[in-house]
C-alpha cells in the first residue's frame, strides 16, 4: 500500500481514536486485521521521514564540518554547532520542523515559536503551566509555597515565569520544567535561597529532573543551588543556569552521594570558602557535559568542579575559564577519578595548578582538551597549566601551552 494511503489511514482512525484505545481494540479483534498492520508501516513511515527532516540516521547526525560532511553521535550536535558545524550534508539543505505546539530547537539550529502565556517549553512541546506565579501581586515566599505544594505530589510540574523562593525538598520523584533562565521575572523560572538553606534538597531515593531554572542566591555550606544525599537519588539537571551561590562546597551542585548528570548548564559567579565551587563530587558518578563554568570563586580546590573522595566524575565538552582557587583553578581533583574530554580550561589562576590540580586518586585528559592561558601566581615550578602534587596525572597528548609561569609540573606531564 502506498504511504499516502497509510497516512491517510493514520489519521483517519486517530481522529476517532486514542492509541492506547485502538490497541485494546485491536486485541479484541474489533480493529480489522488489514487496518493494524497499514497503521504500524504508516508509523514507521513518519518515524524514516522525520529523521530525514532532522538529518538524522540511526544513532548519527549529519553534519558539514570544514566542508567535510561526518556523522556525529546525536547527542554530541550542540558541541559540534558550537564549533562551527551546520546540519545536514555539506551541499545540502536542512529543513526546519516545527511540529504543532512544538517549541524548542527546530532540527535546523534555530528555534520554533515561543509557547503561549501560560504554558512552558518541556522537551520540545509546550505544555500548560501546573504552577503559576504573579510577580506583580505575589511575594517569592508565597510562590515558592505554592511550588512546594505541587512537589508533594511529584510526576511532571511545569513551573511558569515568576520567582519561586526555596527551599525545596521533593519527597517524590519529579520532573521540574522552567519557562527559561534569564533573569527576566515575567518570563522566566527563578528560583532563589533564603536563610543559609539549599535551594534544592534532594535527600530521598527519587528519581529528579530539573530543567529550564534560573538557580540564585542560594546560601549553604553543601550545595546552595541542589544538594543531593541518597544512595538511591538520581538527578538529571539540563539548560539550567547557577549564580551568585555562596558558601563553602559545591555551590552550584553538591552530590554527598547518589548519581548526577548535568548538560547544557552554566554555572557563573558562585563563591565558595573550600572547594568546587560549581560542581562538587564526593562520591558516585557525576557526568558534566556541554556546561560553561565561569567567575566562580573556590577557598581552597576546584574554582569550577572538584572531584573527592570515591567520586567518580567525567567531564565532556565544557568550557572552563575565569575561575579561581587556592589549588586547581579550573579542576581539582582530590582522590577518585576524573576524567576530562572535548573541553577547554583557559584563563583561570590559582596559587597552584592555575587549570588543573592533582591532589591523590586520578585525574585523566584526552587529546581533545585544551589546558592554555591559565596562570599560577606561586614562584615555579606551580604549575600554571596542570600542577601534580599526588597521585595519578595521564596527560594522554592534550595541549597544555601557553601558562604562567610553566606549563605541567609533577609526575605525568
Amino acid at each position: 500500500m502506498d504511504s499516502t494511503v497509510f497516512d491517510d489511514l493514520a489519521r483517519s482512525v486517530s481522529e476517532r481514536l486514542t492509541r492506547r484505545r485502538l490497541a485494546r481494540l485491536a486485541g479484541a479483534g474489533v480493529v480489522s486485521a488489514a487496518v493494524a498492520p497499514a497503521l504500524g508501516e504508516a508509523k514507521k513511515h513518519r518515524n524514516k521521514q522525520a529523521e530525514a527532516e532532522h538529518n538524522v540516521r540511526g544513532n548519527k547526525a549529519i553534519m558539514c564540518f570544514e566542508g567535510e560532511t561526518i556523522r556525529v553521535p546525536k547527542d554530541k550536535r550542540k558541541k559540534w554547532l558550537r564549533k562551527g558545524a551546520t546540519r545536514g550534508k555539506c551541499g545540502g539543505t536542512c529543513t526546519p520542523t516545527c511540529l504543532p505546539g512544538g517549541c524548542g530547537d527546530d532540527g535546523c539550529g534555530g528555534t520554533c515559536p515561543g509557547c503561549a502565556a501560560g504554558s512552558v517549553c518541556a522537551e520540545g512541546v509546550c505544555q500548560a503551566c501546573l504552577v503559576s506565579c504573579d510577580v506583580r501581586t505575589e511575594k517569592p515566599k508565597e510562590c515558592g509555597a505554592t511550588l512546594r505544594a505541587a512537589l508533594k505530589t511529584g510526576g511532571d510540574i511545569y513551573v511558569c515565569p515568576g520567582v519561586y523562593e526555596g527551599p525545596f525538598e521533593p519527597p517524590v520523584s519529579a520532573n521540574i520544567y522552567g519557562a527559561g533562565t534569564g533573569t527576566d521575572t515575567t518570563t522566566n523560572t527563578i528560583l532563589t535561597g533564603s536563610d543559609f538553606t539549599q535551594i534544592m534538597d534532594i535527600e530521598a531515593p527519587i528519581t529528579v529532573t530539573l530543567a529550564g531554572l534560573r538557580f540564585t542566591n542560594g546560601n549553604a555550606t553543601y550545595g546552595a543551588g541542589v544538594y543531593i544525599d541518597d544512595p538511591a537519588a538520581n538527578v538529571t539537571v539540563t539548560d539550567c543556569i547557577f549564580t551568585q551561590g555562596y558558601g563553602e562546597y559545591g555551590e552550584g551542585i553538591y552530590k554527598y552521594t547518589g548519581s548526577l548528570t548535568v548538560n547544557n548548564c552554566q554555572f557563573i559567579d558562585n563563591k565558595g570558602d573550600y572547594s568546587g565551587t560549581g560542581v562538587y563530587n564526593e562520591n558516585g558518578p557525576a557526568a558534566i557535559s556541554n556546561s560553561t563554568f565561569s567567575g566562580n570563586i573556590s577557598g581552597e580546590y576546584g574554582g569550577a568542579i572538584c572531584n573527592y573522595g570515591s567520586g567518580t566524575t567525567t567531564v565532556s565538552g565544557c568550557t572552563i575559564t575565569g575561575n579561581t582557587a587556592v589549588e586547581g583553578g579550573g579542576i581539582a581533583g582530590k582522590d577518585g577519578v576524573i576524567t576530562v574530554s572535548d573541553t577547554t580550561i583557559s584563563s583561570n589562576t590559582a596559587e597552584e595548578g592555575g587549570g588543573v590540580y592533582v591532589d591523590g586518586g586520578t585525574v585523566t585528559l584526552a587529546a581533545t582538551v585544551s589546558v592554555t592561558g591559565n596562570t599560577a601566581t606561586d614562584p615555579a615550578p606551580s604549575g600554571g597549566g596542570v600542577f601534580v602534587d599526588r597521585g595519578t596525572f595521564n596527560r594522554n597528548g592534550a595541549t597544555i601551552s601557553g601558562n604562567t609561569p610553566d606549563q605541567c609540573v609533577g609526575a605525568g606531564c
